[in-house]
């Protein structure tokens, strides 16, 4: 299914202001231009693929370190970085590796919140693009089906590793 592109020409005008509000961030100390481009790709990214019907992305890190023009070692600093403000989420297996690249669920959310902690000071109207563009949120569960498929997978797949408490008297776990 393709973007129509309006939209796309939408996503990029979008994306540039989103780059020059990044710019502004100063909070405790500036943020890497490499850093800037690579999360505001990412979010274009995420946008583009959920008007396509898809809720995750997976660029390798080779990927990513071209577009933010840095090395593979800085793109995984950059990665965890995001992952660290909740850009990000791992979905699938970390395991990564050639040929297998972690899935990721972008919540373009946690970026407005970031740049307003750091000082960047997005406009009302950028917020409200953004918002409108992106219109699944991290609550919404989304199934993704394709033809001839004999399973699916609902995303985003966040998983907790606590088991639940007990809830009556006397019972333990075993």
């Amino acid at each position: 299914m393709n973007v129509p592109a309006y939209k796309r020409e939408a996503i990029n005008r979008m994306g540039v202001r989103l780059l020059a509000t990044m710019r502004r961030c100063k909070s405790p100390k500036p943020l890497p231009k490499s850093l800037r481009v690579i999360a505001v790709r990412v979010v274009k990214e995420a946008m583009l693929k959920r008007l396509e019907g898809r809720a995750e992305i997976h660029p390798g890190i080779e990927k990513i370190a071209k577009w933010g023009g840095c090395g593979e070692r800085q793109a995984q600093r950059h990665v965890r970085t995001m992952e660290n403000w909740g850009l990000i989420s791992p979905v699938s297996s970390g395991r990564g590796g050639r040929f297998y690249a972690t899935e990721y669920f972008v919540e373009p959310e946690v970026l407005i919140r970031v740049m307003m902690v750091m000082g960047g000071n997005p406009s009302p109207d950028l917020i409200a693009e953004m918002r409108d563009i992106n219109p699944v949120g991290k609550g919404d569960i989304k199934g993704d089906i394709k033809p001839r498929q004999k399973g699916c997978h609902m995303s985003p797949r966040i998983r907790s590793t606590q088991k639940p408490p007990s809830q009556g008297r006397g019972e333990t776990d075993v």
